[in-house]
Protein backbone atom coordinates (compact mmCIF):
# COMPACT_ATOMS: atom_id res chain seq x y z
CA UNK A 1 0.00 0.00 0.00
CA UNK A 2 1.23 3.69 -0.85
CA UNK A 3 2.26 6.40 1.55
CA UNK A 4 -1.34 8.28 0.83
CA UNK A 5 -3.14 5.27 0.67
CA UNK A 6 -1.84 4.21 3.91
CA UNK A 7 -2.17 7.75 5.57
CA UNK A 8 -5.78 8.77 4.02
CA UNK A 9 -6.87 5.26 5.45
CA UNK A 10 -5.49 5.63 8.93
CA UNK A 11 -7.16 9.27 8.90
CA UNK A 12 -10.75 8.42 7.65
CA UNK A 13 -10.26 5.36 10.35
CA UNK A 14 -10.32 8.55 12.93
CA UNK A 15 -6.98 8.90 13.83
CA UNK A 16 -5.41 12.26 14.31
CA UNK A 17 -3.38 13.73 11.60
CA UNK A 18 0.14 13.56 13.16
CA UNK A 19 -0.73 9.54 13.25
CA UNK A 20 -1.95 9.43 10.06
CA UNK A 21 1.16 10.99 8.19
CA UNK A 22 3.68 9.66 10.76
CA UNK A 23 2.81 5.71 10.98
CA UNK A 24 3.37 4.44 7.54
CA UNK A 25 7.14 6.43 7.42
CA UNK A 26 7.70 4.66 11.03
CA UNK A 27 6.54 1.14 9.95
CA UNK A 28 8.98 1.32 7.16
CA UNK A 29 11.58 1.94 9.84
CA UNK A 30 10.67 -0.95 11.59
CA UNK A 31 8.84 0.99 14.29
CA UNK A 32 5.74 -1.33 15.33
CA UNK A 33 2.51 0.62 14.76
CA UNK A 34 1.11 0.83 18.06
CA UNK A 35 4.03 2.56 19.33
CA UNK A 36 4.23 4.92 16.09
CA UNK A 37 0.60 5.61 16.74
CA UNK A 38 1.02 6.27 20.43
CA UNK A 39 4.32 8.39 19.81
CA UNK A 40 2.24 10.98 17.31
CA UNK A 41 -0.60 10.90 19.19
CA UNK A 42 0.06 14.43 21.43
CA UNK A 43 1.00 16.35 18.41
CA UNK A 44 -3.02 16.28 16.85
CA UNK A 45 -5.39 19.22 16.09
CA UNK A 46 -2.38 21.44 16.31
CA UNK A 47 -0.41 20.15 19.11
CA UNK A 48 -3.42 18.57 21.85
CA UNK A 49 -6.24 20.56 20.48
CA UNK A 50 -4.27 23.60 20.71
CA UNK A 51 -4.32 25.24 17.97
CA UNK A 52 -0.72 25.26 17.29
CA UNK A 53 1.63 23.67 14.41
CA UNK A 54 -0.56 21.02 12.21
CA UNK A 55 -0.71 17.90 12.52
CA UNK A 56 -0.14 16.85 9.69
CA UNK A 57 3.50 18.79 9.73
CA UNK A 58 4.40 17.78 12.82
CA UNK A 59 3.90 14.42 11.66
CA UNK A 60 6.32 14.38 9.00
CA UNK A 61 8.83 16.52 11.16
CA UNK A 62 9.01 12.88 13.48
CA UNK A 63 9.26 11.10 10.18
CA UNK A 64 12.04 13.42 8.81
CA UNK A 65 13.69 12.63 12.36
CA UNK A 66 13.38 9.41 12.45
CA UNK A 67 14.88 9.15 9.38
CA UNK A 68 17.80 11.84 9.17
CA UNK A 69 17.97 12.49 12.98
CA UNK A 70 21.24 11.86 14.85
CA UNK A 71 21.82 8.91 17.29
CA UNK A 72 25.21 9.55 18.59
CA UNK A 73 25.91 13.02 20.44
CA UNK A 74 29.20 13.54 18.01
CA UNK A 75 27.33 13.09 14.84
CA UNK A 76 26.44 17.02 14.24
CA UNK A 77 26.28 16.15 10.29
CA UNK A 78 22.97 14.14 11.31
CA UNK A 79 21.67 16.83 13.41
CA UNK A 80 22.17 19.60 10.85
CA UNK A 81 21.01 17.03 7.70
CA UNK A 82 17.61 16.94 10.28
CA UNK A 83 17.17 20.68 10.27
CA UNK A 84 17.95 21.30 6.46
CA UNK A 85 15.42 19.08 5.39
CA UNK A 86 13.01 20.00 8.00
CA UNK A 87 13.44 23.60 7.07
CA UNK A 88 13.32 22.99 3.43
CA UNK A 89 9.86 21.05 3.94
CA UNK A 90 8.61 24.06 6.02
CA UNK A 91 10.09 26.07 3.07
CA UNK A 92 8.26 23.64 0.40
CA UNK A 93 5.22 23.96 2.51
CA UNK A 94 4.94 27.67 2.68
CA UNK A 95 5.48 28.47 -0.68
CA UNK A 96 2.04 25.87 -1.68
CA UNK A 97 -0.40 26.70 1.50
CA UNK A 98 0.46 29.91 2.86
CA UNK A 99 2.95 30.97 5.14
CA UNK A 100 0.82 29.40 8.37
CA UNK A 101 1.79 26.33 9.45
CA UNK A 102 -0.84 26.27 12.29
CA UNK A 103 -3.62 24.31 12.47
CA UNK A 104 -6.41 25.07 9.90
CA UNK A 105 -9.50 26.05 11.42
CA UNK A 106 -12.29 23.57 11.15
CA UNK A 107 -14.48 24.56 8.33
CA UNK A 108 -11.42 24.49 5.80
CA UNK A 109 -10.65 21.12 6.45
CA UNK A 110 -12.36 19.14 3.15
CA UNK A 111 -11.91 15.10 4.22
CA UNK A 112 -10.94 12.86 1.71
CA UNK A 113 -8.62 11.39 -1.32
CA UNK A 114 -7.17 14.09 -3.52
CA UNK A 115 -3.74 11.10 -4.70
CA UNK A 116 -2.02 12.15 -7.36
CA UNK A 117 0.15 9.98 -9.65
CA UNK A 118 2.87 7.45 -7.45
CA UNK A 119 5.89 8.91 -6.70
CA UNK A 120 8.69 6.89 -5.66
CA UNK A 121 11.16 9.26 -3.16
CA UNK A 122 10.05 9.74 0.18
CA UNK A 123 9.86 13.48 0.08
CA UNK A 124 7.41 13.26 -2.75
CA UNK A 125 5.25 10.51 -1.09
CA UNK A 126 5.29 12.61 2.70
CA UNK A 127 4.03 15.36 0.02
CA UNK A 128 1.21 13.29 -1.06
CA UNK A 129 0.33 12.08 1.98
CA UNK A 130 0.14 15.78 3.34
CA UNK A 131 -2.65 16.17 0.81
CA UNK A 132 -4.52 13.42 1.41
CA UNK A 133 -4.49 13.58 4.97
CA UNK A 134 -5.48 17.58 5.46
CA UNK A 135 -6.39 18.33 1.66
CA UNK A 136 -8.23 21.61 2.66
CA UNK A 137 -4.34 22.91 2.79
CA UNK A 138 -4.05 23.12 -0.56
CA UNK A 139 -7.08 24.82 -1.50
CA UNK A 140 -6.43 28.45 -0.99
CA UNK A 141 -3.04 30.09 0.72
CA UNK A 142 -4.95 33.12 1.42
CA UNK A 143 -7.03 31.59 3.66
CA UNK A 144 -8.37 33.19 7.15
CA UNK A 145 -5.88 32.84 10.42
CA UNK A 146 -7.24 30.18 12.83
CA UNK A 147 -9.26 30.14 15.31
CA UNK A 148 -8.35 31.36 18.07
CA UNK A 149 -9.50 30.35 21.82
CA UNK A 150 -12.13 32.05 23.73
CA UNK A 151 -11.25 35.63 25.11
CA UNK A 152 -13.12 35.14 28.42
CA UNK A 153 -11.37 32.21 31.00
CA UNK A 154 -13.31 29.46 31.69
CA UNK A 155 -11.29 27.91 34.89
CA UNK A 156 -13.21 25.53 36.81
CA UNK A 157 -16.20 24.78 34.02
CA UNK A 158 -16.42 21.51 33.25
CA UNK A 159 -17.38 20.66 29.89
CA UNK A 160 -18.55 18.07 27.28
CA UNK A 161 -18.88 18.23 23.73
CA UNK A 162 -21.35 15.96 22.08
CA UNK A 163 -20.98 14.74 18.42
CA UNK A 164 -23.64 13.58 15.89
CA UNK A 165 -22.42 12.92 12.29
CA UNK A 166 -19.20 11.87 10.41
CA UNK A 167 -15.34 11.98 10.64
CA UNK A 168 -15.23 15.95 9.68
CA UNK A 169 -17.66 16.20 12.77
CA UNK A 170 -15.73 14.81 14.96
CA UNK A 171 -12.40 16.85 13.76
CA UNK A 172 -14.17 19.74 14.89
CA UNK A 173 -15.57 18.64 17.73
CA UNK A 174 -11.71 18.36 18.84
CA UNK A 175 -10.56 21.25 18.00
CA UNK A 176 -13.72 22.87 19.55
CA UNK A 177 -12.67 20.65 22.88
CA UNK A 178 -9.16 22.41 22.36
CA UNK A 179 -10.20 25.90 22.57
CA UNK A 180 -12.10 24.61 25.64
CA UNK A 181 -9.34 23.59 27.30
CA UNK A 182 -7.44 26.69 26.70
CA UNK A 183 -9.55 28.48 28.05
CA UNK A 184 -9.21 26.97 31.03
CA UNK A 185 -12.69 24.78 30.87
CA UNK A 186 -11.95 20.88 31.79
CA UNK A 187 -14.15 17.67 30.49
CA UNK A 188 -16.19 16.30 32.17
CA UNK A 189 -16.69 12.52 33.31
CA UNK A 190 -20.41 12.47 31.33
CA UNK A 191 -22.61 15.27 29.95
CA UNK A 192 -24.26 15.05 33.02
CA UNK A 193 -21.29 16.24 35.17
CA UNK A 194 -20.65 19.00 32.73
CA UNK A 195 -21.32 22.47 33.74
CA UNK A 196 -21.17 23.20 29.55
CA UNK A 197 -22.62 21.35 26.85
CA UNK A 198 -21.61 21.81 23.12
CA UNK A 199 -23.36 19.89 20.29
CA UNK A 200 -21.77 19.63 17.63
CA UNK A 201 -24.02 17.67 14.21
CA UNK A 202 -24.24 16.99 10.79
CA UNK A 203 -27.14 19.20 9.28
CA UNK A 204 -27.29 16.91 5.99
CA UNK A 205 -28.07 13.37 7.77
CA UNK A 206 -31.75 13.28 8.54
CA UNK A 207 -30.78 10.77 11.49
CA UNK A 208 -28.34 13.14 12.82
CA UNK A 209 -30.96 16.03 13.08
CA UNK A 210 -33.35 12.92 15.23
CA UNK A 211 -30.40 12.10 17.34
CA UNK A 212 -29.94 15.61 17.98
CA UNK A 213 -33.39 15.91 19.09
CA UNK A 214 -33.40 12.99 21.56
CA UNK A 215 -30.32 14.31 22.78
CA UNK A 216 -31.67 17.79 23.47
CA UNK A 217 -34.93 16.17 25.66
CA UNK A 218 -32.44 14.67 27.53
CA UNK A 219 -30.64 17.79 28.19
CA UNK A 220 -33.81 19.64 29.49
CA UNK A 221 -34.05 17.05 32.11
CA UNK A 222 -30.96 17.52 33.32
CA UNK A 223 -31.00 21.41 33.20
CA UNK A 224 -34.16 21.46 35.23
CA UNK A 225 -31.70 19.49 37.72
CA UNK A 226 -28.88 21.10 37.88
CA UNK A 227 -30.56 25.41 36.54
Amino acid sequence: MSKPDAAGRLFQAGFSCSQAVFTPFAEDAGLDTETALKLSQALGGGMAHLGFTCGAVTGAFLAIGLRHGRVRVEDSAAKEKTYAVMTEFARRFRARHGDDLSCPPPHRLRLGHGRGPKESSGRKSLSNALRDVCPGRGRDPRRPPPMTAPGPPLGGLRFAVHTFGCQMNENDSERLAGFLRAAGASPAASVAEADLVVVNTCSVRAKSEEKLQSFLGRLRTLKKKRP
